[in-house]
């Protein structure tokens, strides 16, 4: 055993972790080291135990990180990773779009109907139109037939 360090820090029951051991070989010859160089580096690396107070137990390395990543994982999930103030912007404007896509065909409607009504008043328009022509042509004939009548008598 190297080192033991068992420290107290300010308390926080998000980091109940104060201390920490290193363990390491001891009286390896050079030849060892270089022969077995991926096994010690492994061996030192994973020779760290960590103390948590709050518990009073010691955690290997990946304990302690497998601990740490549930401290620190987000609390709130969903399916893409994001979370719901980035979905609140999203949800904002896709009901915006519901509602302009409501109004819109309100107003189309509403367009439709006023169109309907020019179109009937224009239709009115029209027969009126054909009305006065065919009493303009009933007009004409006889204004024809009072101008032959005069003309026929001043003879």
């Amino acid at each position: 055993m190297l080192n033991i360090n068992i420290h107290s820090l300010t308390p926080n029951k998000k980091f109940p972790f104060y201390g920490f051991i290193e363990i390491a070989l001891l009286e390896t010859n050079k030849d060892f080291q270089e022969k077995y160089s991926y096994s010690i580096n492994y061996w030192k690396n994973s020779q760290y135990y960590y103390y948590n107070q709050e518990t009073g137990t010691w955690l290997s390395a990946s304990e302690y990180q497998d601990n740490m990543q549930e401290i620190f994982e987000p609390k709130c999930y969903s399916p893409l990773g994001l979370n719901w103030s980035t979905y609140f912007p999203l949800l904002l404007l896709i009901l915006f779009f519901f509602w302009l896509a409501r109004h819109s065909k309100k107003l189309t409607k509403k367009n439709k109907d006023y169109m309907d009504s020019a179109l009937n008043a224009q239709e009115l328009s029209l027969q009126l139109v054909k009305e006065s022509i065919e009493l303009q042509k009933v007009n004409n004939q006889i204004l024809k037939d009072i101008l032959q009548t005069l003309k026929g008598q001043e003879r």
